[in-house]
């Protein structure tokens, strides 16, 4: 279902800069980082440093076939965000982060001026 089980990081034991992927001769995963080579244990979840093995073969990245992508393609497009969601955001002041709702705040405190001043004006001018 294309879903995230787990996700390792370098504080889980993953090597730091892993710039190629390769497989052994006996299919062991091999990851290369600047400094050296990594292989990882049955679970992935350690990672020991190997001696270079000159009888790798390198992943090469290509494409993915297209019915795959456009089917990937079609789940993105699905979670666009609705208009209704954008305009909540907007309005509370999510869409722009942290500083989004300080800046709300503040427009909120300026209405409520601009109408207490406006009320304000609106009685004086009554009384005459």
């Amino acid at each position: 279902e294309a879903e995230i089980i787990e996700a390792l990081t370098a504080t889980e034991g993953l090597p730091i800069g892993i710039g190629l992927l390769g497989l052994t001769t006996d299919k062991q995963l091999i990851a290369q980082t600047p400094s050296g080579l990594y292989k990882p244990d049955d679970d992935f979840m350690t990672w020991e440093k190997v001696a270079d093995n000159s009888k790798l073969q390198w992943i090469k990245p290509q494409s993915p076939p297209s019915n795959l992508e456009q089917a990937l393609i079609a789940q993105v497009s699905e979670q666009i965000i609705p208009l209704e969601r954008l305009l909540l955001d907007l309005h509370s002041g999510r869409l722009f982060g942290i500083w989004g709702v300080y800046v709300m705040d503040l427009v909120a405190i300026l209405i409520l001026i601009l109408a207490a001043t406006g009320l304000f004006m609106w009685l004086k001018r009554k009384r005459r």
